[in-house]
């Protein structure tokens, strides 16, 4: 899968804007950039995005966890991204990779590299 359109869903715009940057410059579009799981949701209908990064704590009610069980009912290929391990394997388990923050640009490169092997 190569020219990948992309949907990140973090609430702190540096962020986003950094995982932008790295996933563009790879060739890929960032086509979505969400900054909660109902904003992402609303979203996900009016463009195709064929991945999502989805941050696991997001400002609101609803945290990413809900968003990536919504993503796997879709059939949606997601990484969770996080600044924290996640405790629940299961979750974990749920997403198509996991991208640790702090991150560069070759831990996004191989999280986009494992979805691109499972979805092949």
């Amino acid at each position: 899968m190569t020219d990948l359109k992309v949907h990140i869903v973090e609430d702190q715009v540096i962020i986003a804007y950094d995982l932008q940057d790295i996933i563009e410059n790879m060739g890929h579009q960032v086509n979505n950039i969400s900054s909660s799981v109902d904003e992402a949701i609303s979203k996900i209908h009016m463009r195709t995005s064929d991945l999502f990064i989805v941050d696991i704590n997001l400002q609101g009610d609803k945290k990413g966890f809900e968003l990536g069980k919504f993503l796997e009912k879709s059939k949606r290929p997601f990484i969770y991204m996080s600044s924290v391990d996640i405790a629940d394997q299961s979750e974990r388990n749920r997403a198509c990779a996991f991208l640790s923050k702090p991150f560069d640009k070759n831990d996004v490169q191989r999280a986009i590299e494992i979805i691109c092997r499972k979805v092949a």
